[in-house]
């Protein structure tokens, strides 16, 4: 007995329906379960903030702005120290957001962190991230920073980046602008003040 070449055909085409429908199927639940898994693992930051000298701590948090949005205005420490600093995080904090951190003066981004994503843009002459008062940024995990990330945040003196490989010339210019600007004023104010003492 032999076997019709349509049978055949119409056998081994739908063999290969199934075979293309059971690969999709598998990639969307791939896709479900990575989406879902990472909406729960972005779930959990945590870290503390001082506001008025008191200290807070906070666990469990779906991202930055869940964590200090109500109260950014007021603190003047902040320590994220587990769970994951995603894009989102950043995005947030761009341009008005970190401006409305007044009186924030050190901000530390620990070792313990689970991950902290990268910085994704650079910018010639734009200041991503300008806190007003910062004067101590601590920021691990992360290897480059680009040009205009933090360069119009001219208060600050202390830099600490445990991890970092690349830092662009203009992030640095900027702040080391900023730090002679400041020195040079405490060399003028010192002289007016022997100055006056002479004149005495």
């Amino acid at each position: 007995m032999t076997t019709s070449p349509f049978l055949s055909c119409n056998v081994d085409c739908k063999t290969d329906m199934y075979m293309r429908k059971w690969i999709l199927q598998m990639a969307l639940t791939a896709l479900l379960l990575f989406a879902l898994f990472n909406v729960s693992y972005a779930a959990n930051l945590g870290g503390k903030y001082t506001k008025g000298g008191a200290e807070t701590s906070f666990t469990g948090k779906t991202s930055l702005a869940d964590a200090v949005d109500a109260v950014k205005a007021e603190i003047t420490k902040l320590e994220l120290s587990s769970g994951d600093l995603t894009d989102a995080d950043w995005e947030w904090l761009k341009g008005d957001c970190a401006k409305g951190f007044v009186k924030l003066e050190e901000l530390t981004i620990a070792t313990t962190m689970n991950s902290v994503a990268e910085f994704k843009g650079n910018a010639y002459n734009t200041s991503f991230y300008e806190f007003p008062a910062l004067k101590k940024l601590t920021i691990a995990k992360i290897k480059e920073f680009g040009e205009g990330i933090f360069k119009y945040s001219t208060k600050i003196e202390e830099l600490i980046f445990p991890d970092v490989e690349k830092i662009k010339s203009e992030f640095i210019s900027i702040i080391a602008t900023a730090y002679r600007k400041r020195a040079a004023g405490r060399k003028e104010k010192r002289i007016k003040r022997q100055d006056t003492r002479t004149s005495r």
